[in-house]
């Protein structure tokens, strides 16, 4: 697997609430995630992930990514 599939943050408890962002903020809550995640090693890529979705979200897929990520992060946390 590459660095940022191995990189999904597990956020106990707030997986349903960062997909929840991510759909209607579009990487915003994969940075939110990055920075609460308690494996601080998977802090940076989640981060890169996060600024990547924003900055990609207007071309619709960084919009669809942040969706899958988020919906990536809720399935690791539960």
């Amino acid at each position: 697997m590459g660095l940022f599939e191995d990189s999904t943050p597990r956020c106990e408890g707030m997986g349903l609430i960062i997909l929840i962002i991510n759909f209607l903020f579009p990487g915003f809550g994969t940075l939110i995630a990055a920075f609460i995640t308690s494996e601080k090693e998977k802090m940076q890529p989640t981060l890169i992930v996060g600024i990547l979705q924003i900055v990609t979200s207007w071309l619709l897929i960084g919009w669809l990514w942040a969706i899958w990520w988020g919906y990536k992060i809720m399935q690791a946390s539960a």
